[in-house]
């Protein structure tokens, strides 16, 4: 019976490994991964991971333009119905660098990162969280999240109100990312936004949808309106959208 258990919890791991390598392909690469036996996709999720599979998006420091590999730059695409992706593109082609799953491997070792964003909206009751963007998906190398993060909360503060999390819930990787924001964060302002019952003010301007917040306070403790999911954030500078272009390390 213990090793029954013990193969069963292997075979979790096993299949969470490759869902998270799948996840995080490009969708011409998941139409080639599908086609691999369930061996080969193993032997690439375990690859990956040896690699440096992003088991936190942002859990380490700040990276720096110079930072960035040879041959990758930073590219702001505007997808079509207001949603925007900050992603590491091939500098020749200016294609996610996902796209060519062995060049990526090879050269830059499973390196990746892209942060979509989105208008919020009107909401249920006709408010849009003082004309936010939300953060919709993420994905990145371990530590490379930040950079895209601060791209993408500059264009949404030049663009819009600010940026804020995804609305309906977070990652324990991404609430690390806001908290972050809220604790250690000097250079950019912090706005409480209420929810949708005027709970902390009167007005109707900062009314937004708490869920996540409200999740994570279940979760942890403490009043909703103390996560750092409860805050717009706005970036009043374009620093690392600056340095950048500067270097020649974002996409034109």
């Amino acid at each position: 019976m213990k090793l029954l258990f013990e193969n069963w919890r292997k075979f979790l791991k096993e299949e969470e490994a490759i869902e998270k390598l799948y996840k995080a392909l490009g969708e011409d690469q998941q139409k080639i991964f599908k086609t691999l036996t369930a061996e080969q996709q193993l032997d690439l999720a375990t690859e990956w991971s040896q690699e440096g599979m992003p088991g936190g998006l942002l859990n380490e420091g700040m990276k720096q333009a110079a930072d960035l590999p040879d041959g990758v730059q930073v590219r702001i695409e505007d997808k079509g119905g207001g949603d925007i992706v900050f992603m590491f593109v091939d500098e020749e082609t200016g294609e996610d660098v996902r796209k060519d799953m062995d060049k990526m491997r090879d050269k830059w070792g499973w390196f990746y990162g892209f942060v979509y964003i989105r208008p919020y909206g009107k909401d249920a009751k006709g408010f849009d969280c003082m004309n936010a963007f939300e953060v919709s998906s993420t994905g990145a190398s371990s530590g490379w999240g930040p950079m895209l993060y601060d791209v993408a909360m500059e264009y949404a503060t030049k663009n819009g109100g600010g940026l804020v999390s995804d609305r309906h819930g977070v990652s324990e990787d991404a609430y690390a990312v806001w908290k972050r924001y809220m604790d250690q964060r000097d250079d950019v302002e912090k706005v409480q936004l209420d929810d949708l019952e005027n709970s902390l003010t009167p007005e109707d301007e900062d009314n937004c949808t708490q869920l996540s917040s409200i999740k994570w306070a279940e979760k942890g403790g403490g009043k909703w309106n103390h996560k750092p999911t409860s805050m717009l954030y706005r970036k009043n500078n374009s620093e690392m959208t600056d340095k950048l272009k500067q270097q020649g390390k974002l996409y034109i």
